[in-house]
């Protein structure tokens, strides 16, 4: 049901000659016949791009996506006391789970990284020195950034910090762990959800594209593969990647 493609294997189109949606490109599809960037209006009073679609909008590069399939029902909870139980050694520890406010950096961080992505490959530009960053404004309905504090395996050592977009509808994954998870999954929701023949989801994030035998594939190669297009896109442009944007890079997890 699920099947990974590989590297050299370009996006098939649901329809013959169909362009292939932004969300789904690769680069070997920039050769094929990929759909155009989303058109935006350069606004000078705000020094920013604007546009308004059908499943999102932008406004002073701000990015608004108003198409979800977040689950409510799979947000999290927040427990001040709580247990988190390492799944390879069974050890329980100490463990809290809070919602990140979005004026706190790492919810910034996020938003600022898929963000980046977003403003090359779906709409073909980059950070460019003097106008406002590319920036996802928000997490998309019934989607929040969680945070989790755990216990120090060894004594003296600082308490871990890790953040989750939890209101992931997959089955089996509860949240997406870092913002090169959720960047594919969010350009597929501007793009209005587009799937097969078949009625499957033709996102490429790694808990909707899964191996033929249902596990998940590694983020890494999704992660090297969003970085090619994104500096493809910039060099066939002829707008070279920003400092800006290789700083995002560095603060986003594979």
């Amino acid at each position: 049901m699920w099947q990974t493609l590989s590297e050299t294997e370009s996006t098939p189109p649901s329809a013959v000659d169909e362009p292939i949606p932004r969300s789904l490109l690769r680069v070997v599809d920039l050769d094929a016949n990929p759909a155009p960037p989303y058109r935006l209006f350069f606004n000078p009073r705000t020094n920013g791009y604007e546009g308004e679609f059908e499943h999102f909008r932008v406004k002073s590069n701000h990015i608004f996506i108003t198409l979800s399939d977040g689950q409510p029902e799979r947000r999290a909870r927040a427990h001040p006391d709580d247990v988190y139980v390492d799944p390879r050694t069974h050890i329980a520890r100490e463990s809290r789970l809070y919602p990140v406010p979005r004026e706190d950096k790492g919810s910034q961080t996020w938003r600022l990284t898929i963000g980046s992505y977003i403003g090359t490959i779906m709409f073909g530009h980059e950070n460019t020195r003097g106008q406002s960053r590319w920036f996802l404004h928000d997490f998309p309905e019934h989607y929040e950034l969680f945070g989790r504090e755990k216990e120090p395996v060894k004594d003296g050592k600082p308490y871990r910090k890790d953040r989750y977009l939890h209101g992931c509808p997959s089955t089996v994954a509860t949240a997406f762990r870092s913002p090169n998870e959720f960047t594919r999954h969010a350009m597929w929701l501007m793009d209005g959800m587009p799937r097969d023949e078949y009625g499957h989801s033709r996102c490429l994030c790694i808990y909707c594209n899964r191996t033929p035998s249902g596990d998940f594939a590694p983020q890494k190669p999704v992660t090297d593969e969003l970085r090619r297009v994104r500096r493809e896109i910039l060099l066939r442009t002829v707008m070279p990647p920003s400092e800006e944007e290789d700083g995002n890079d560095e603060l986003a997890n594979d």
